[in-house]
């Protein structure tokens, strides 16, 4: 766990039942036929606010 002393560690609760990946650029849900769920409206602009600091081939 010393690994984690010196970094910036940030914890996603699931609540919609479906995976999502954040990427640098953009967000990929598990399934590609997802309706509409308010918390991919929130995932979304998680993504759009950190977006930049996920490194290059990196997923969260």
């Amino acid at each position: 766990m010393d690994v984690f002393e010196t970094q910036d560690v940030v914890a996603l609760e699931k609540l919609d039942g479906e995976n999502t990946f954040l990427y640098k650029d953009a967000i990929h849900a598990r399934s590609l036929s997802s309706d509409h769920h308010p918390s991919r409206t929130w995932v979304k602009t998680l993504q759009g606010s950190l977006g930049y600091r996920i490194p290059e081939r990196r997923t969260l």
